[in-house]
């Protein structure tokens, strides 16, 4: 039973680490909710930075839209506008006159060079 004795005697003999140093349950405690407080704005901050490039990505499609929409009907006007119909109506509005014969002028002498 000695040996028991002295096994036990030497664990009494070593140094007691003190907890209450290393782990003060009111400290833990604060610091868990200091890292919890600290995430939960973190979380809000991303959310809310999140929210507000899905709002400004919804109105730039929105824009986008209304450009392709409008970008649409002035091509249309512009084919409307370059049409045969069109055009001859201008050309009778302004009282130009209608060519039936083109004269093209041919030189009778010959072109100079350098």
């Amino acid at each position: 039973m000695q040996p028991i004795q002295e096994s036990s005697a030497r664990a009494e003999k070593k140094p007691r680490v003190k907890w209450k140093k290393f782990l003060n349950l009111r400290t833990a405690n604060r610091i868990i909710f200091l890292l919890i407080f600290l995430f939960f704005g973190a979380y809000l901050f991303g959310v809310n930075s999140l929210s507000v490039r899905g709002f400004e990505l919804s109105e730039t499609n929105k824009k986008i839209n209304d450009l392709n929409s409008e970008n649409a009907e002035l091509e249309l006007k512009t084919m409307q506008l370059e049409s045969y119909a069109s055009i001859n109506e201008k050309v009778k509005n302004l009282g130009l006159v209608k060519i039936d014969k083109i004269d093209y002028i041919t030189p009778s002498i010959g072109v100079a060079r350098k």
